[in-house]
């Protein structure tokens, strides 16, 4: 295991005991899953504005050329192939227009111009040929995607429910997902640039004595909460900081926290 890897296990572990060190946070989590999981009642069907909030909770990511994950509340998450959903394979026009809006930096795709005007004048317009065919490309994967969420979380859907919107910028004839779309799976493994910036962020705070250590983790920490934006790998820096501290100064759960809140 990787030092990347063993800091995101710390943070998961650090997370999961503050969760069951404060029951209310614990009940009121358990009871959103309950609402997310559970299907609504006999007779109640779930309204497009509310299966809407539903699907914005799930997150999709590429995983491999031939599948991708899907991500819910409280750790859920399941690989797909593109078998699984309903794809013949993964050089399938279908699946091939799926993941290259997943892999997109902009995770957004565009049907282009719905019709042409040769002079200008409304009543002889003419339908674009690539509008229907990504429109038509674009309908399979969402009754799809929508075949299978239903298995997966035993969810019905309201009559013609599109997993995607008009975006509400770009140019014309583009849409978003209204799910979230995270980056591709593969962009969570470290480089070898990475393992270096790792190294020497941990070499940098190991040559630090207990007060400049302390000193370094409030400045780093004050300047994460004034720009959560602009700090660069400022969590990553402090949970390397933190593994240094419990190595070197014998740093406790109740240190780390008082740390954080000073």
């Amino acid at each position: 295991m990787n030092i990347i890897q063993e800091i995101n296990k710390a943070l998961a572990c650090e997370f999961a005991r503050f969760i069951s060190e404060n029951p209310r946070i614990e009940r009121k989590l358990k009871q959103l899953v309950t609402e997310w999981t559970r299907g609504p009642a006999a007779g109640e069907p779930l309204s497009c504005r509310e299966m809407d909030q539903r699907v914005a909770r799930l997150t999709l990511r590429f995983e491999s050329e031939s599948s991708l994950l899907i991500e819910g509340p409280e750790g859920f998450t399941a690989s797909h192939d593109c078998r699984s959903l309903g794809f013949r394979d993964e050089h399938t026009k279908g699946w091939g227009f799926l993941t290259e809006a997943l892999k997109s930096p902009r995770p957004t795709f565009n049907f282009g111009t719905a019709y042409l005007y040769p002079d200008g004048q409304r009543e002889s317009r003419i339908k674009c040929r690539e509008y229907d065919a990504r429109w038509k490309l674009c309908d399979e994967v969402n009754r799809k995607l929508l075949r299978a969420l239903e298995r997966e979380f035993g969810w019905t859907f309201p009559g013609n429910y599109k997993l995607y919107e008009k975006a509400p910028s770009g140019p014309e004839g583009e849409r978003r997902f209204k799910f979230q779309v995270k980056r591709p799976v593969a962009d969570d493994i470290p480089s070898p640039r990475m393992d270096r910036w790792v190294e020497k962020t941990r070499t940098e705070f190991s040559d630090l004595e207990e007060a400049e250590m302390v000193s370094a983790i409030h400045k780093l920490y004050g300047d994460y909460l004034m720009r959560p934006d602009d700090t660069g790998l400022a969590p990553e820096k402090l949970a390397i900081a933190f593994k240094v501290g419990r190595e070197r100064f014998g740093w406790s759960d109740h240190k780390i926290s008082a740390l954080l809140e000073a």
